[in-house]
């Protein structure tokens, strides 16, 4: 369900791919849009055919090289991961004034808020599974006046949960999306 989103959030929500991973060949419809996609089986593909129809778009899947960040264990190890403190499907985010904190979630969390984040996709290669709480914390003054100073945040990174960014130029799936013919 989505209340007031965008044209490229309607897409994210219904492709499954973040804002870095889209290609638009074309002007965005203007304006916010609501949606319910609640079907038994099959919301994620009845909503795509509705945006296809709606908007006059076709949208693929295309393998382009492009620039990335890879997300890789660094040499120090994992730290600061643990085992979710509840055993309920819930799956939540707490961010405070100078913390993010993830309850109950994969890393894959933390990948789409890091590609929001730096305006870059990031390719997951930790081997990292399952469900944890984690969180990163940094000074607040940098969150507020350097939000994409990337040494600032792969130090965070490095120091608080033994994680790497690394720039890269690697083959990735993006969503293309252009006017129907």
């Amino acid at each position: 369900m989505g209340w007031k989103i965008t044209f490229p959030w309607l897409l994210r929500d219904a492709y499954g791919l973040t804002q870095m991973r889209m290609i638009l060949k074309l002007d965005p419809p203007a304006g916010d849009y609501d949606f319910m996609a609640n079907l038994p089986q099959g919301s994620a593909e009845a909503l795509q055919a509705a945006i296809n129809q709606t908007f006059g778009v076709v949208v693929k899947h295309e393998t382009m090289v492009t620039n990335a960040l890879v997300l890789r264990v660094g040499n120090q190890g994992l730290r600061g991961f643990s085992a979710p403190f509840t055993n309920q499907w819930g799956a939540t985010e707490r961010f405070d004034t100078d913390t993010l904190t993830f309850f109950n979630q994969p890393l894959a969390t933390m990948d789409v808020f890091l590609e929001d984040l730096l305006k870059i996709p990031i390719i997951d290669q930790t081997g990292v599974t399952g469900r944890y709480e984690f969180s990163i914390k940094w000074n607040h003054e940098w969150w507020k006046n350097d939000m994409d100073d990337l040494p600032g945040l792969q130090a965070v990174l490095s120091d608080q949960l033994g994680l790497e960014l690394v720039p890269t130029n690697l083959p990735i799936e993006m969503l293309v999306v252009e006017k129907a013919r």
